[in-house]
């Protein structure tokens, strides 16, 4: 027994939605954006933070890591490396404040738990995005 395709009956609306699918570039610059969105936010709002930040042991005016205001401009989502976004900062202490190091107390900003579990917030924020990203994509 064989079979022979006689006809392509796939839709053109089906085949729409498979070829916008297909790239999945703009849907991971909307989740890396939705995470450094946060992340800038959590500067500012400590509900939007995934842990509770250790206080100052200075008298300095300003607020924890927001002297300059350099960490959250630097905070970058749109490079995409295969099927992941990576989440950057041109500056060199950022690691260093995310996760803390030495004498230095973590003040965590974007949104992962130590373990690199994305918070509940987090999720809820990226699922939005990749929600909105899919609809303005027909899908």
């Amino acid at each position: 027994m064989s079979l022979i395709l006689i006809k392509d009956t796939i839709s053109p609306d089906l085949k729409k939605r498979a070829a916008a699918a297909a790239d999945k570039r703009p849907l991971l610059q909307r989740m890396g954006t939705a995470v450094v969105g946060l992340g800038k936010e959590a500067f500012t709002d400590s509900t939007k933070r995934p842990a509770y930040w250790a206080p100052r042991k200075d008298e300095k005016p300003h607020p924890l890591l927001l002297e300059s205001g350099t960490l959250e401009a630097s905070l970058q989502g749109e490079r995409i490396q295969g099927d992941r976004v990576i989440i950057s900062s041109s500056t060199a202490y950022a690691a260093t404040h995310q996760l803390g190091r030495d004498h230095i107390p973590a003040r965590p900003f974007l949104p992962f738990h130590k373990s690199g579990e994305i918070t509940a917030l987090g999720r809820t924020r990226v699922e939005s995005a990749l929600t909105a990203a899919l609809r303005a994509r027909g899908l």
